[in-house]
C-alpha cells in the first residue's frame, strides 16, 4: 500500500511557498513533482491539487492492486490437460508413458543387436534388409517408413491408433539407425550368436514393457488385430501377414538364416512371461488383452 503524506508536515510543500502552509490550499505544478496525474482527454491541468493528488494516487493504487488477467493462461492450461487426457489413459499415464519410452528404446537396441551379427532375423525384419538392400535406405528408415504404410492399413480396419503406436514408427528406426551406424561389425562365430542371443531377450524384455505400458500397439501388431476384430482367427492372422513378408523379404535378398527360426521359436516362449509381468504392473486392459497372444509381430 503506498501511502502520501499530504499537509504542512511534507517537507515539499516548504518550496511552494506560504500560500502551501495549510492542506487545502496546496498548489504543485505537475512537472515539478513529476508526477502523470490524472488527464481531461489529452489536456493535462497545470496544477495539482491535494484533492487531485489523492484521486491519482487512489486510481495508481487500483491500477497496481488489479489482478492480472490469466483468462488465457488458464484456458490453455485447460486445452493442454485436456489433450493429455485424449491421448494417455488417465490410470498413472505418467509412468505409463515412462514405460512405453523405455520400452521402445530397448526394442530398437535388441533390433540393432539381432541385426549386427547376420544371422538371420524375424519376419519382418528379413522385410526390412531386403528392402534396405534393393533402395540403399539405412534400415532404421525402411522401419520407419514400412511402419507409416502399415499403419495407413488401419483405416479400412477402423483400427485407432495411440500415442505408443505413433512413438513406435519413429523411435525404433531412429535407434537402429543410430546403433548400428555407430557400432563396429561383430566377428566371428560365437560373438554373433552371443550378440543375436542377447538381442532376442532384450527384444522379449521390451516388448513386454511397450506392449504392457498400454498405450497402443505397433504398427504391425495392429494389422493383425485389426483383421482378428473382423472375425479372423489371429492365430491364422499372424502366420499368413508373417510368412508373406518372410517371403517378399527372401525374394528381395533380406537377411535370412537360422537366426530367424531361433526367433521364431524363443520368443513366444519369452514374451508369455514378459507381456504379463510388465502388464500386470499397470493392469491395464490392453496389456491384459494381450496376454493370450503373447507374441510380438515386428514391432
Amino acid at each position: 500500500m503506498v501511502t502520501r503524506v499530504i499537509g504542512a508536515a511534507d517537507p515539499r510543500y516548504a518550496a511552494v511557498g506560504a500560500a502551501s502552509t495549510a492542506p487545502g490550499s496546496v498548489a504543485r505544478d505537475w512537472d515539478e513533482w513529476d508526477l502523470d496525474g490524472p488527464t481531461h482527454g489529452d489536456a493535462r491541468p497545470g496544477l495539482l491539487t491535494d484533492a487531485a493528488e489523492r484521486q491519482y494516487v487512489a486510481n495508481l493504487e487500483n491500477r497496481i492492486s488489479a489482478p492480472l488477467d490469466l483468462s488465457a493462461l488458464r484456458a490453455a492450461g485447460r486445452a493442454g490437460r485436456a489433450v493429455a487426457r485424449a491421448l494417455l489413459p488417465r490410470d498413472r499415464y505418467a509412468v505409463r508413458l515412462g514405460q512405453l519410452m523405455a520400452g521402445l528404446l530397448l526394442y530398437g537396441v535388441s533390433e540393432a543387436l539381432m541385426l549386427a551379427p547376420a544371422v538371420g532375423v524375424d519376419p519382418w525384419d528379413v522385410f526390412h534388409t531386403g528392402l534396405a538392400r534393393i533402395t540403399g535406405i539405412p534400415v532404421g528408415t525402411v522401419l520407419i517408413i514400412v511402419g507409416v504404410f502399415v499403419l495407413l492399413l488401419w483405416i479400412p480396419l477402423r483400427q485407432r491408433p495411440g500415442l505408443g503406436t505413433l512413438a513406435n514408427i519413429v523411435i525404433i528406426g531412429v535407434v537402429v539407425d543410430v546403433i548400428l551406424g555407430n557400432v563396429p561389425v561383430p566377428h566371428g562365430l560365437a560373438l554373433r550368436w552371443g550378440i543375436f542371443a542377447a538381442g532376442v531377450l532384450l527384444n522379449a524384455i521390451a516388448t513386454g514393457l511397450y506392449i504392457g505400458a498400454g498405450l497402443g500397439a505397433g504398427p504391425r501388431d495392429g494389422l493383425t488385430t485389426g483383421f482378428a476384430a473382423r472375425g479372423h482367427s489371429i492365430r491364422i492372422v499372424r502366420t499368413t501377414v508373417e510368412l508373406s513378408v518372410l517371403a517378399a523379404g527372401w525374394l528381395l535378398g533380406g537377411n535370412v538364416g537360422l537366426g530367424t527360426v531361433v526367433y521364431a521359436v524363443a520368443i513366444g516362449p519369452l514374451v508369455h512371461v514378459t507381456i504379463p509381468w510388465f502388464g500386470r504392473s499397470q493392469d491395464t486392459p490392453t496389456a491384459r488383452a494381450c496376454e493370450p497372444q503373447a507374441r510380438p509381430s515386428g514391432a
